[in-house]
């Protein structure tokens, strides 16, 4: 069975991976990144606002369009993060799929961001695209 099959951008769209905004963070000041406001989680109101705008588009996605909708699994961002080359003091979230997965015909490209705060985010999309890889034998996931 076919999943993962995007050659163009006008064919009608039958799924889609839609983001999460649980545990968004500010990310802090780093090499490339000079933050403009307050770095950290973001407020509980803002998140649930955000929620609100995203579960509604799925509803609208689904119910009026007929179309399949996954989301991330939900990973806490706000915790520090070290590795042997930087540690950072929390990272950014899960709300923006098409920023670390670009899909090209049966191929899923995961690119790592040059963000320390995002370079993990890519892991809340893995049981989506295990999934996909379990049950599309013709799909490629480069990762």
């Amino acid at each position: 069975m076919k999943i993962v099959n995007s050659h163009n951008e006008w064919d009608p769209l039958e799924e889609i991976i839609l983001g999460v905004p649980d545990f968004w963070c500010t990310p802090q000041k780093e090499p490339g990144y000079l933050p403009t406001s307050r770095t950290g989680k973001q407020s509980d109101e803002y998140i649930h606002k955000a929620a609100l705008q995203i579960d509604n588009l799925e509803r609208v996605l689904r119910f009026q369009c007929n179309v399949t909708v996954r989301r991330p699994d939900k990973i806490d961002f706000t915790q520090p993060v070290r590795t042997p080359f930087f540690s950072i003091e929390h990272q950014h979230g899960a709300s923006c799929p098409r920023d670390t997965l670009l899909v090209i015909g049966n191929e899923i490209i995961e690119s790592t961001m040059s963000s320390q705060a995002r370079y993990f985010e890519s892991m809340a999309y893995r049981t989506i695209l295990n999934d996909y890889f379990e049950k599309d034998k013709d799909m490629l996931c480069l990762f």
